[in-house]
């Protein structure tokens, strides 16, 4: 899998105008939506990106133990003495999002923290995942009143359904949360930092007056709009090779449970990657793959570790070890083409999200830097940059 370094600090800064004034805290949960949680944050670790959003305690400790040493805030939920000290021990920022957490946070500080700890509050707006919901949010905020150990600098929400603009949710999603931050105030507190907007958000401009938004999958260059923005570019190119090469008779079938059968004399090449790559089995004889920049079936159920496209229709040789595209853009003899990680998810019938996170460890990342993000004003580490 090759990552373009240079089309992540383009998309960086394409998110930064739509952001206008906004921080940019970059998602690089799930390492990094599969593109390497490490390598992403020490690429951009010079321009404008405010900080770092991780669901997992272990995400964060992973980039702390990398050098990463800009602002990390931990979305998930945790819990327990030793996970609260390892926060407070790497200067993480935990999300909060019950009274409980609040207690048990405060506790944990009175021994191991010699200043108080920046943390952020969840507000549930309608997600009902996490988050204190708007009749709890005034308990909460009593004990943070009685938690001195605790700096409630940020406070945060989620949308439902940013990406629809159909969706009127997001609208009265806004209004909660900004009453709430109102009412946050008039409490006595002001949180420096205030974020909802998501990758779909921040590409629409909803929530413009938030201090900060919270990138994901834009930052990797697809865009979760129905409309693709085409200032995006995909960072990620995953190829493989093909590994065997067969005639078979009109009648045969290809693959377990013999799902595809040959309607003639077919050749059949097998390729090194299989679901435990990350090809899904749901691309079984619906999905299709680059060769020589032309697009070929997948054919017959993906295996574990291999997969097979029916070549018979492919102009001039093939040979073993040619390279195959499976998400990204190919230039051969048969043309140019391109297959992306939304129309991959469309094939099996899920998101991009979940393509570009199944992409296994198996899959060796390399790292290159084209001309792509190269642009002026791309923006350095500013005095902006996050204080929590």
């Amino acid at each position: 899998m090759e990552i373009d370094l240079a089309c992540l600090r383009h998309n960086l800064a394409v998110l930064q105008r739509c952001g206008e004034q906004q921080q940019l805290l970059g998602v690089i949960k799930a390492n990094a939506y599969g593109h390497g949680a490490v390598a992403v944050a020490h690429s951009l670790r010079e321009t404008s990106v405010a900080g770092w959003a991780v669901a997992l305690l272990e995400e964060a400790l992973e980039l702390r133990a990398a050098g990463i040493d800009k602002p990390i805030v931990l979305l998930g939920r945790i819990h327990g003495a030793d996970a609260w000290r390892e926060v407070i021990k790497h200067a993480v920022t935990p999300v909060l999002h019950d009274r409980e957490q609040v207690t048990e946070l405060a506790q944990v500080c009175r021994v191991h923290a010699s200043t108080p700890l920046a943390v952020h509050m969840e507000i549930d707006t309608g997600m009902r995942r996490l988050g204190a919901l708007p009749r709890d949010v005034t308990d909460m905020l009593v004990a943070f009143h009685q938690a001195p150990q605790l700096a409630l600098v940020g406070v945060m929400s989620h949308f439902v359904a940013s990406d629809n603009v159909a969706i009127s949710q997001t609208s009265h999603q806004c209004d909660q949360f900004f009453h709430q931050v109102a009412a946050m105030q008039a409490a006595g507190f002001a949180p420096r930092h205030t974020h909802v907007a998501n990758s779909a958000a921040l590409l629409r401009r909803l929530a413009p007056t938030c201090s900060m938004a919270r990138p994901g999958l834009a930052l990797y260059g697809v865009s979760p709009l129905a409309s693709p923005d085409s200032l995006l570019r995909p960072a990620l190119r995953w190829v493989t090779q093909i590994v065997a090469l067969r005639e078979v008779s009109g009648g045969d079938t290809v693959g377990y449970g013999g799902t595809w059968r040959a309607r003639r004399r077919s050749r059949i090449a097998t390729l090194a990657a299989g679901y435990a790559d990350g090809l899904s089995r749901a691309l079984s004889n619906c999905g299709h793959v680059l060769l020589h920049g032309q697009r070929v079936p997948l054919v017959g159920v993906i295996s574990m570790d291999v997969a097979t496209v029916d070549v018979t229709d492919l102009d001039g040789s093939i040979s073993l070890g040619d390279e195959v595209v499976v998400i990204g853009s190919q230039q051969g003899r048969c043309g140019h083409g391109s297959i992306t990680a939304s129309e991959m998810a469309t094939w099996a019938q899920t998101i991009p999200w979940e393509i570009l996170t199944s992409i296994s460890q198996r899959v060796s990342r390399v790292y290159v830097s084209s001309d792509a993000g190269d642009e002026p004003g791309l923006g350095t580490t500013c005095g902006g940059e996050m204080d929590c």
